[in-house]
């Protein structure tokens, strides 16, 4: 157990940051399996159960014992030794208690299995979520930043017709308060912008402050687990 401890701790301290540029849906994935939490706990509780159930293991296994001995004499014609030694093996007997501890054992670690896999399922499916998410958040600062642009670009127009003393309609000087509204709708944009980026640095472990991230088209189905979930197992057996 103080080994899968240890591991669990080293895992946590090497969080791997983003690299500057791009990062991809499948990196926030790797990463989030590499470093969340969830995915820790949930290991180390299966690395436990294994633990667990070679012990109750140990109880199906022979017995081996040794001993030996070493006696001198002394007599007319010199010193004698003798050396003896025994060695014996035995079956241990398997009790309804040894039974019961293997069942008990095995169902640990089906369990513990099986919630692994849940977790890291779930994980992918919460990964994949915040990554739009901050995708649609991208989106919405661009197009913020370009309206603001255009009405910057039209009040600077208005501005030099006024300087020439040109008369300015009401319509067009009232972009003046648009342009305010603008300014702060990007703001807001940003605001949300910045919280996307951080729910998925949460998730993955990852710095994802500046990178740009990739749009992967339409919303993919997370990896298949490395190996069918222990319950489909089972019934496969039966």
């Amino acid at each position: 157990m103080p080994a899968v401890l240890s591991a669990v701790l080293l895992a946590l301290a090497i969080a791997t940051p983003a690299a500057a540029g791009e990062v991809s849906l499948p990196d926030a994935w790797a990463a989030a399996l590499r470093t969340h939490e969830d995915v820790l706990r949930s290991g180390a509780a299966v690395d436990a159960a294994r633990a667990d159930r070679a012990g109750a293991r140990a109880g199906l296994l022979p017995r081996i014992g040794a001993s030996g001995g070493w006696t001198a004499t002394g007599g007319d014609d010199g010193e004698s030794s003798v050396l003896s030694a025994r060695l014996a093996a035995s079956q241990a007997l398997v009790d309804t208690a040894t039974w019961a501890a293997l069942r008990a054992s095995g169902a640990r670690l089906a369990a513990a299995e099986a919630g692994a896999e849940g977790v890291r399922i779930a994980l992918l499916h919460a990964v994949a979520g915040v990554w739009y998410a901050a995708l649609a958040a991208d989106a919405a600062v661009a197009a913020r930043e370009e309206a603001l642009a255009v009405e910057e670009a039209l009040l600077a127009g208005v501005s030099a017709q006024a300087a020439a003393g040109a008369a300015i309609p009401l319509a067009i000087t009232r972009q003046r308060v648009s342009l305010a509204e603008a300014r702060s709708a990007l703001a807001a944009a940003q605001s949300d912008r910045a919280v996307g980026r951080l729910a998925l640095a949460r998730l993955t472990g990852l710095d994802v402050t500046d990178a740009t991230l990739t749009d992967p088209g339409p919303v993919p189905d997370p990896p298949a687990p490395d190996r069918p979930p222990p319950v489909v197992r089972a019934a496969e057996a039966r």
